[in-house]
């Protein structure tokens, strides 16, 4: 036990305390608080936020700014093609359903159907 209150350190101070896996939260919210304090001590308002990524080589930036409209032109195709795709098929499935249940007798066909799949197990 501590026999003075000075002994005893402030949780602030106390590093293997602040390291503590359930203190996680706590470190986060001080992780965010730290610059909202900084902005607000500046005066800033607003910011902007720009995301990008680092490369090994620095490209032209005429070319760079080509390539990804490129690339994204492409995804955006594709995508297209994707789902072009998947409708074709679903409609095809639901024509094939339309012409059998559009034919007569087409319940008896679906129950006799049933019924030797269900004696085949």
């Amino acid at each position: 036990m501590y026999a003075e209150s000075s002994d005893l350190p402030e949780g602030y101070e106390d590093v293997a305390f602040m390291h503590r896996e359930d203190l996680r939260p706590v470190r986060l919210q001080l992780e965010l608080l730290k610059p909202e304090l900084r902005l607000q001590e500046e005066k800033i308002s607003s910011t902007v936020v720009v995301f990008a990524h680092a490369t090994g080589e620095k490209p032209d930036q005429s070319t760079s700014s080509a390539s990804w409209r490129n690339g994204f032109e492409e995804t955006r195709r594709q995508g297209a093609r994707h789902r072009a795709a998947r409708a074709k098929r679903l409609l095809a499935k639901s024509s094939t359903m339309i012409k059998l249940a559009s034919s007569p007798g087409w319940c008896r066909r679906l129950a006799s159907s049933t019924e030797s799949a269900s004696s085949l197990s």
